[in-house]
C-alpha cells in the first residue's frame, strides 16, 4: 500500500509541476519583456540623470569653492598675510552653505591669523615665535616652544659658564 501511495504521489507531483511550468510561462515571458522594454530603461535613464546631476552639483560646488578662495586670497592680501593657504582654513564647502557662511569662515580664520601677529609683535623674540607659529599656526604652541628654547639656552649658558669659572679656579688653586 505504501508502495502504491508512494507511486500515486510522484505522479500528482509530476501533474503539479508540469501544470506550475504552464500557468507560470506567460509570466515568465511577460517578466522577460518588462525587464528589456521597461526596468532596463528606466534603470538607464536614472543612471543618466544621476551622472547628469552630479556633474551639474560638481561644477556648481567648484564654482561656489573657487568664488570662496578669490575671497579668501584678497583678504590674506588685504591684511598683508603672505604664509597661509586656503588649503589650512579647513573650509568645508557644500552645495547647502551659504556663500555669506563660507566668506565667514574665511574671514574669522584670517583675522585670527592677524590677531596671533600682533601678538607675536608684542613678544621679546618674536622672529624666532613667528616662525615656529608659521609651522603650526598655534600661538601658545609657538610662544611656549621659544621660550623654552631660550631659557634651556640661558641654562647651558650659565652651565657653561660655571665649569669655566670651576676650572679657573682649579688651575689657580
Amino acid at each position: 500500500v505504501r508502495a502504491d501511495l508512494n507511486k500515486e504521489f510522484k505522479e500528482v507531483e509530476k501533474q503539479r509541476k508540469e501544470v506550475k511550468e504552464k500557468v507560470l510561462a506567460p509570466y515568465m515571458q511577460f517578466e522577460m519583456i518588462y525587464k528589456e522594454y521597461i526596468s532596463e530603461k528606466y534603470r538607464s535613464a536614472d543612471n543618466d540623470l544621476k551622472k547628469k546631476i552630479d556633474t551639474v552639483e560638481s561644477e556648481l560646488k567648484a564654482k561656489k569653492e573657487q568664488e570662496v578662495k578669490d575671497y579668501f586670497e584678497e583678504y590674506k592680501t588685504t591684511n598683508n598675510i603672505d604664509f597661509i593657504t586656503y588649503e589650512q582654513a579647513r573650509i568645508n564647502v557644500t552645495l547647502s552653505a551659504s556663500m555669506k557662511s563660507l566668506k565667514e569662515q574665511a574671514k574669522q580664520f584670517i583675522d585670527k591669523i592677524a590677531d596671533d601677529l600682533k601678538l607675536i609683535e608684542t613678544q621679546q623674540h618674536k622672529a624666532e615665535i613667528l616662525v615656529e607659529y608659521k609651522q603650526t599656526l598655534n600661538i601658545s604652541n609657538a610662544i611656549t616652544t621659544v621660550m623654552n628654547r631660550f631659557e634651556a639656552i640661558e641654562e647651558e649658558k650659565k652651565k657653561q659658564e660655571k665649569l669655566r669659572e670651576n676650572e679657573l679656579q682649579k688651575i689657580a688653586e
